[in-house]
This record gives structure tokens, C-alpha cells and sequence, in this order.
């Protein structure tokens, strides 16, 4: 019923002149992106509570007094923030060691494009990764990556 009168209202505005025409065009344009926005927004819902909400709640179990997480700063609404640093070079200036790494798809954007730039930085992250973390987390958009505890 409502995409009916929209219609009618739309093929009368068209049919009277050139301001009503522009309306017309208009009114349907923001009836698109209005209906466009749903989709997209119901899709990334979608995403958040396939991808986001799993992660974060597998961090969050493992998080205990002064754990410490390196993931990207919106993974704080899911864990909270007080034990998350924000660091994509994965301590490379900072020389932090955290317990848990997060990487979604801003680090490896961030690896990949300012590893580029600094090759040194590339291969600091590389290690890390490979020699000093064990993958814990894989599903889809995140991996969850733990210090490995090796007795010298």
C-alpha cells in the first residue's frame, strides 16, 4: 500500500511541471537511499553480532586482572577499555608485550600499507606473530593471537 501512494504521488509530481518533476526525483532518490540504508544497516548488524560479538566475548573469557590486549580501539566496546592498547605496529615503538593481540581487517590494512613504508616495521610484526604468539581465535574477520610463555 505505502510503495503504491508513493507511486501515484510520484507520477503526479512528475507529470506537473519541471519544479514537481525535480521533486519527484528527489522524493525518489531519498525513498532509495532510506531503503538502501536499512539493507546495509541490517547487513553490518548481521556482521557485528556474527563476527564482532564472538570475538569479543572469547577475549573477554580470557581476560582476567592485568591481562593486556593490542587490538585496534574499537575493539574496546566489546572488552571495555582499560586493559586495551591500540598499537598496529604491535609494540615496535612502545616495546609493549600484551597477553592477547586482536587483528581484524584495520591491522592488516595497517601491516600491510605502513609495512610498505617501513619494511623494519613489516618484519617486527611478522615476528612477533610467527615466534613470540600462538593463534587461540580464528573465525571469519578476527584472529585472536596469545603470548607464547617460553622458559629461557
Amino acid at each position: 500500500l505505502y510503495a503504491a501512494i508513493l507511486a501515484i504521488a510520484m507520477v503526479w509530481l512528475y507529470r506537473h511541471g519541471r519544479v514537481a518533476r525535480v521533486a519527484a526525483i528527489l522524493l525518489f532518490a531519498v525513498v532509495l537511499a532510506v531503503q538502501a540504508g536499512g539493507l546495509i544497516l541490517r547487513s553490518k548488524l548481521k556482521l557485528y553480532a556474527r563476527q564482532f560479538v564472538p570475538a569479543a566475548e572469547f577475549v573477554k573469557r580470557r581476560l582476567h586482572p592485568g591481562t593486556t590486549v593490542m587490538a585496534s580501539a574499537d575493539f574496546g566496546f566489546g572488552i571495555g577499555f582499560d586493559q586495551l592498547t591500540d598499537d598496529w605496529s604491535l609494540g615496535f615503538y612502545s616495546h609493549k608485550r600484551p597477553d592477547l593481540i586482536v587483528v581484524e581487517e584495520q591491522y592488516l590494512n595497517a601491516f600491510q600499507e605502513r609495512g610498505r613504508q617501513h619494511p623494519e616495521i613489516y618484519q617486527h610484526i611478522s615476528r612477533t606473530l610467527r615466534e613470540d604468539y600462538t593463534l587461540i581465535y580464528d573465525h571469519e574477520y578476527y584472529q585472536v593471537y596469545e603470548r607464547s610463555w617460553r622458559v629461557p
